[in-house]
């Protein structure tokens, strides 16, 4: 837990003066925040956050907005497709058995990971243009 006071940063055990602070940027994401912490020292802190609008309107730390985006590494995409693959054998198998419970939970997965696969797929293949 992050707790921010008029005067420091507190997690943990870790105490990070405000005064100390060089810079501070919150980095919005899909699902919550990064703030990133450097000091005077070049000391480097990172706190995942969860999506809470009092970090963004808060008054006591000059914060840096940007906007994020989480990237997947090529090695994550392929195992992402061998489990995508491994969905698709499961639906064969139940389409072979006539099972609906099967095709119904193999149709289910294979949307749930089959289009953000494909989605992080072109996002990859636009950045490497």
């Amino acid at each position: 837990m992050l707790i921010l006071t008029e005067t420091s940063l507190f997690c943990g055990d870790w105490e990070i003066s405000l005064e100390t602070v060089s810079e501070a940027v919150l980095l919005s994401l899909t699902g919550g925040y990064v703030l990133k912490i450097s000091t005077v020292a070049g000391d480097h802190y990172q706190f995942g956050l969860n999506k809470n609008l009092a970090w963004e309107t808060q008054a006591i730390l000059p914060l840096t907005k940007q906007q994020g985006s989480i990237a997947y590494s090529t090695q994550s995409l392929i195992l992402r497709a061998i489990v995508l693959m491994g969905v698709f054998w499961y639906l064969y198998q139940g389409i072979l058995a006539s099972n609906l419970a099967k095709i119904l939970l193999a149709l289910i997965a294979s949307v749930l990971i089959g289009i953000p696969l494909l989605l992080r797929i072109f996002q990859k293949l636009q950045q490497n243009r």
